[in-house]
């Protein structure tokens, strides 16, 4: 073990000692891997966009990246880490918002990202950058750990004519109290008012740190080991009981634990608004009607002086441990985070840019003027100035803790369980999975 620990660290001192200034730096090896493997869990045209962006990286460089698609964000990540032999993983894994603390627990499986390039000179927003940043007790500060990439964060999608139809204004509900007002005149006119994507997140994450309530101890587990679920005391009881009340007065349709149905309600005009992420509209455009687009609602008599902050979600890229040498990575995930390549990451998919210089030249073109989605996406996140929790969760295990969590939001809006009863069983199974050994 201490070997490997000797090896390991004197490879990322060798790297970080001949480094050339700046992010677009490149480091010369002789062993430097030709081949770059690179697994992600996109589909569609988000994948079609990378698959671009990698294309033109090959064109220009020695090295050729090679995409591998591991199936969805859970699937691979479980089965990159099944591989016990470090050397036939991928160099560089696409991971999830919900698998960060996780990953970074498994200290043997990565090479942190601020060893190998100069984070400072890249310049990501601060928002972005906390949420993948960690601080060790040896360390003065917090470092950067991946790169932060596909960044999302939560957008309300409306269907323009059923709005028309309803005899609603042509602008989406910024409260939970409007919305509400909009949901009986929906139901009126015979429509559902909105369905959500991702349920654990849309009903309770977003609204922790919206409103300024922690979802868990240590500030959503940012600052402290084994955070206590906190998401069964009054807020999120109320907060889930509402949800309950829209669902009996038809105004709210639960879709599932993942995206897809809550889409496909929305797309079938079933719904006639839907809570998902601002990089979703190429899959819900261009359907046969007009999309309108607002932020995450909160509650006005809760923050009586405007909402907090929103979420960040998505992934970051990790470099994985267990290869040689690291030449061709680098100068790969230098390119990825260079203000050209993000600028058109974020512009073409909608996702958060995770630059500032990336945020800047798309602010000071007419982006955001022909683009709503993409800006209020960025109001959301970057440009709020109210702000206390950090942008997110951070929950050892997360994964697993996160379906015990569906499972008790389920069983008050489907089975009709009490909802403090459902949500201290949740609590207290949760909290067995965070408490175990990463």
């Amino acid at each position: 073990m201490f070997l490997r620990f000797f090896l390991k660290y004197a490879q990322i001192f060798s790297l970080a000692g001949i480094a050339l200034a700046g992010i677009g730096g490149y480091f010369l090896f002789p062993k430097a891997p030709k081949e770059i493997h690179f697994r992600h869990s996109l589909v569609g045209f988000l994948e079609e966009t990378l698959i671009k962006i990698v294309d033109d990286f090959n064109k220009n460089s020695s090295h050729k990246v090679i995409l591998e698609y591991g199936g969805n964000y859970t699937e691979s990540f479980h089965n990159t880490f099944k591989v016990s032999d470090r050397s036939k993983r991928p160099h560089l894994l696409m991971v999830s918002e919900y698998n960060t603390p996780t990953i970074y627990n498994q200290k043997d499986d990565y090479v942190p990202l601020y060893q190998l390039i100069d984070i400072e000179a890249a310049k990501f927003v601060p928002v972005i950058k906390e949420f993948y940043s960690f601080k060790e007790s040896n360390e003065e500060k917090e470092n950067l750990y991946s790169l932060p990439f596909n960044c999302s964060t939560a957008i309300l999608f409306y269907n323009k004519d059923i709005f028309k139809k309803a005899g609603l204004p042509d602008k989406a509900p910024g409260t939970w109290e409007e919305m509400e007002v909009y949901a009986e005149k929906l139901r009126q006119a015979g429509y559902t008012a909105f369905t959500t994507a991702w349920p654990a997140a849309y009903l309770l994450e977003h609204f922790s740190v919206v409103h300024n309530i922690p979802y868990a101890t240590h500030k959503n587990g940012f600052y402290g080991k084994n955070p206590k679920l906190l998401i069964n005391t009054k807020p999120f009881v109320d907060q889930l009981n509402k949800f309950l009340e829209w669902e009996k007065k038809g105004f709210y349709a639960y879709s599932g634990r993942v995206a897809e149905k809550a889409e496909e309600k929305f797309v079938k005009q079933e719904c006639a608004m839907l809570l998902q992420g601002a990089n979703r509209l190429g899959y819900i455009k261009d359907k046969g009607f007009d999309v309108g687009f607002g932020v995450y609602p909160y509650w006005a008599k809760m923050v009586p002086n405007g909402p907090y902050a929103l979420n960040v979600g998505g992934t970051s890229i990790w470099i994985l441990d267990g290869h040689p040498s690291y030449g061709g990575v680098i100068e790969f995930i230098s390119y990825l985070a260079s203000e050209k390549v993000q600028q058109k990451w974020h512009e073409t998919t909608g996702y958060l840019p995770t630059t500032i210089g990336a945020y800047e030249k798309t602010k000071a073109g007419r982006y955001y003027k022909e683009n709503p989605v993409s800006r209020l996406a960025v109001e959301q996140v970057i440009e709020r100035a109210n702000q206390d929790l950090p942008n997110g969760m951070r929950i050892t295990n997360y994964g697993p803790v996160r379906e015990k969590i569906i499972d008790s939001i389920e069983s008050i809006l489907v089975q009709k369980k009490p909802t403090e009863e459902a949500l201290n069983l949740a609590v207290k199974e949760a909290q067995l999975i965070i408490d175990q050994k990463p």
